[in-house]
């Protein structure tokens, strides 16, 4: 086997070993900038061949880390020994992995190994593992992924360190709740169908469509929240840092998404540098952002304001409700803007959006349509002469195809798929988007569910909506005026 130098490592591994020995207690110098180490300290088996192997003869890549058994008995070799960890797919993503990490195929060297506890504690929550054997088989991994759902972490099937410290933090409270989750689903799968009565079509509720989306993850961090035990602060990092974050932003606090950073969009209207999942201000770093919101919330739950989540804070934070719809006061609209306002909040409820994406949904049509006043644009549409990337391609079109609706409809071609999606003919008759408000809603939830709800990962995020429904930033002060008034906070 060749010998690798220090050098030769990834940055990651080069941290991964240095944690090892700062863990053993012993000195490391400045490791990251020296050549070499001391050669590990224990004797492990190799990762080729199986045998035994002394320090000279293994490649760094074979370093292994010693777990709790020998950290605290100070013996080795350990019960299960591991390679530092690489990075494993996870759809579209890489995570990176780092400690003790077990893969299916793998085994613990002795009856008390990570696997093995795993698999206790994996048991306790409802999940099926088949026999406690310290085997990380495909039952086990397929209850790891579980686990990893419920936490809120990445679904990878791979025992990592995060879903090591989450199981080994196991509270009455999680055990309880996710049981009776594991417990229900369970019983759904296995309920006898009755006769078939008919189907009666009713609109999809946002829920359902959010239970692999930010909501989920939001929802985990709620839980994982409420069993802190160690004190944040600013400087800290990590998973406990992403919950915080999620949490915060579902309260309703600026969590440091950037403003207006970051959402350039290249010729095709792709992001820059953005992914369509990703949620801005969510990076697991607790920064100055951060300890500001968490003062705010501190502020207004009553607490001693410190910017430190304690677990009175965490407490507090886990239990306290998300923003909420609050709709306007109809009494203070003239007939008009109350005719605008209740066609479009009455079809977006029917199509199932609630919370705070309806907020941003009637945050972006109460803007466009002038605080509910008007369906049409107030400019005659001749900018959009010629505009062949919205369809415009005969003469007038610019002016027939103008904005339209409460989130302003606008181009042949946009005309053409809301019509051809609501079975109407809107390509030649596109006066019906601002002579009838329930059209104009339809319309408008056609293009929210269409272009920007797939680039929305979260609707408190007001400039990247913006962004996607207006291709710039015009009105953002209104729009973030008007989902104020939509949103109620749990204090208020």
């Amino acid at each position: 086997m060749a010998q690798l130098t220090f050098d030769q490592l990834s940055t990651e591994e080069k941290e991964a070993v240095v944690s090892f020995y700062n863990s053993q207690g012993m000195d490391t110098g400045s490791p990251i900038a020296e050549a070499t180490l001391p050669p590990p300290p224990v004797t492990a088996t190799s990762l080729d061949t199986g045998e035994p192997v002394s320090a000279p003869n293994r490649s760094w890549r074979d370093m292994v880390v010693a777990t709790e058994d020998a950290t605290e008995t100070g013996t080795a070799p350990s019960e299960s020994l591991r390679p530092v960890a690489s990075p494993v797919d996870v759809g579209n993503d890489t995570v990176a992995l780092v400690g003790n990490v077990y893969r299916q195929g793998d085994r613990d060297a002795g009856p008390n190994g990570d696997i093995r506890s795993a698999q206790t504690d994996l048991t306790r929550l409802g999940t099926s593992v088949g026999e406690v054997d310290g085997v990380y088989g495909r039952n086990t991994s397929n209850a790891v992924q579980d686990a990893q759902e419920m936490f809120g972490l990445p679904r990878t099937g791979v025992l990592d360190q995060d879903t090591q410290d989450a199981l080994n933090n196991l509270t009455d409270d999680q055990i309880a709740f996710f049981t009776s989750e594991t417990e229900a689903m369970a019983a759904a799968e296995n309920t006898v169908p009755q006769e078939a009565t008919p189907v009666v079509e009713t609109p999809t509720p946002r829920n359902i469509y959010a239970l692999e989306g930010p909501e989920a993850a939001r929802s985990a961090s709620a839980l994982s929240i409420s069993s802190l035990t160690e004190p944040l602060a600013r400087g800290a990092s990590g998973q406990d840092v992403v919950n915080i974050q999620l949490r915060l932003s579902e309260l309703g606090y600026d969590i440091g998404r950037g403003g207006r950073s970051n959402l350039a969009k290249n010729s095709s209207g792709n992001w820059v540098s953005l992914d369509d999942s990703e949620m801005r201000g969510v990076d697991g770093s607790f920064g100055p952002s951060v300890e500001r919101a968490v003062s705010s919330f501190q502020q207004d739950a009553g607490l001693e304001v410190t910017g430190i989540v304690d677990e009175e804070t965490a407490r507090e934070m886990s239990s306290a409700k998300g923003l909420e719809f609050k709709g306007l006061n109809t009494n203070e609209l003239t007939e008009r803007q109350r005719e605008v306002y209740s066609s479009v909040l009455d079809e977006a409820q029917k199509a199932g959006l609630e919370g705070v994406e309806l907020a941003a949904f009637m945050a972006q049509a109460g803007h466009e349509s002038d605080s509910f006043r008007t369906l049409r644009e107030y400019a005659s549409g001749s900018a959009y002469e010629g505009r062949r990337d919205l369809g415009n391609t005969q003469e007038g079109d610019g002016v027939r195809y103008r904005g339209r609706g409460h989130i302003q409809l606008t181009g042949r071609s946009n005309y053409r798929s809301a019509g051809e999606a609501l079975g109407l003919d809107l390509e030649n008759n596109p006066n019906l988007v601002e002579d009838d408000p329930s059209i104009a809603a339809k319309v408008s939830l056609w293009f929210w569910e269409n272009n920007v709800r797939n680039k929305s990962p979260d609707f408190t995020d007001v400039e990247r909506i913006t962004k996607v429904v207006n291709g710039g930033f015009n009105g953002l002060a209104h729009r973030v005026e008007l989902f104020n008034q939509f949103t109620r906070k749990f204090n208020e």
